[in-house]
């Protein structure tokens, strides 16, 4: 873990040893779908809820608990009530003008990169690009004003040392301790999404095309870009492949025992889903390394195969029950506003230096190399 490669070791266990694995001595790893109804789901009359795992949960430093520490479910369930009107489909578009916004400064600073290059064409890093947008738009929903990421073309100091305590927790842990991050974390940006496109050039001539089927790029609105079919697709499958955090959020076997897929298990018994094995089991995904948006549009003709097979049910990118992630609306319509303005306004080619992106160490959350693209204005 220390080495950032602790996520290829899960999934060669799964692989050799099925869908239920012991990663330590009270520990236990799951790829199976039914297995996140019955770790993090709500509790029912013959099972109860699990709670996190308190060996890792700690407190605040101000002695009260938050949203992501609080172990109680009840006084959870109330904080997070307090938050759920902010993250309803209706407040998501209230903010509409907000995102816009943000997204408009992209656009332009990419915009004048390209302006300052003879050639009319610009490499740029997508994943500082993404980063700038969705942390300033982040920043200003949470503090109402922005971190200055896009204005000033660089990190603030706030989101510098963001990036580099992920690996510093990590390195504190004990070995082999995940920490448990709950998906409140708004980098679920399509910069996965941006590279499996630019992998699969028929993947990406068919988004282009359902995008630029809009006359005016004033049309690519909240409302609009929900419905169009294969960006959703790909968005999905961006997830499958991509998940923003690979690995799980553990979960503690409640008082007294609990049995999880038919099998006692003890209290304290500690229990994840590993998003990243999970996704990439031949037992949940027929081809499960091909980039397929098709296996996610059940009317999508020729791919009958893999609607049958896939267990589609499995990707909880945002986690599951009663502690999934809030944001989950704003993620979702920040990756589709982004990556549809992008491709409106710009043709994309991956610079040869990225051709391997993919392949990365992950602490918490992945730590991602640039993501070097050439943006070259559309013709219009």
């Amino acid at each position: 873990m220390f080495r950032g490669d602790s996520l290829q070791w899960v999934n060669s266990i799964h692989r050799n040893y099925g869908e239920v694995v012991r990663l330590g001595p009270d520990r236990l790893s799951y790829t199976a779908p039914a297995a996140w109804k019955e770790i993090y789901g709500h509790k029912t009359a013959n099972r109860k809820a699990n709670p996190k795992d308190t060996r890792f949960l700690k407190g605040e430093a101000n002695g009260f608990n938050s949203l992501l520490t609080e172990p109680d479910d009840t006084e959870h369930g109330a904080q997070r009530r307090i938050f759920a009107h902010a993250f309803s489909d209706r407040a998501l578009g209230q903010q509409e003008d907000l995102i816009k916004r943000y997204v408009d400064d992209l656009i332009q600073l990419m915009f004048r990169a390209i302006s300052k290059d003879p050639s009319g064409t610009a490499e740029l890093d997508a994943v500082r690009l993404y980063n700038f947008t969705t942390f300033d738009i982040m920043g200003d929903l949470t503090f109402s004003e922005p971190l200055g990421n896009l204005e000033n073309s660089e990190y603030s100091p706030w989101v510098h040392a963001i990036f580099d305590s992920f690996k510093a927790i990590t390195l504190i842990r004990q070995l082999n301790e995940y920490p448990l991050l709950q998906k409140i974390w708004m980098a679920v940006m399509p910069i996965g999404l941006t590279y499996l496109l630019l992998k699969n050039p028929d993947k990406y001539k068919r988004l282009v095309d359902e995008v630029r089927a809009f006359r005016n790029e004033s049309e690519l609105t909240i409302d609009t870009v929900r419905h169009m079919k294969y960006l959703v697709a790909c968005i999905e499958e961006a997830l499958r492949m991509y998940p923003p955090v690979p690995l799980g959020a553990f979960r503690e076997v409640a008082q007294g025992g609990n049995e999880i897929l038919g099998e006692y298990l003890p209290e304290k018994t500690r229990l994840a889903v590993i998003h990243w094995s999970a996704y990439y089991s031949p037992k949940n995904f027929k081809d499960p390394e091909v980039f397929l948006p098709e296996r996610w549009m059940l009317d999508e003709p020729g791919f009958d195969e893999y609607h049958a097979y896939d267990k589609r049910e499995v990707l909880q990118p945002f986690s599951y029950g009663p502690r999934n992630c809030l944001g989950k609306n704003l993620a979702y319509y920040e990756m589709r506003a982004i990556l549809s303005r992008m491709l409106w306004n710009f043709d994309l080619e991956l610079c040869p230096q990225s051709s391997q992106w993919i392949n990365q160490q992950s602490w918490i959350i992945w730590s991602k190399p640039e993501l070097m693209v050439r943006f070259t204005p559309r013709k219009i």
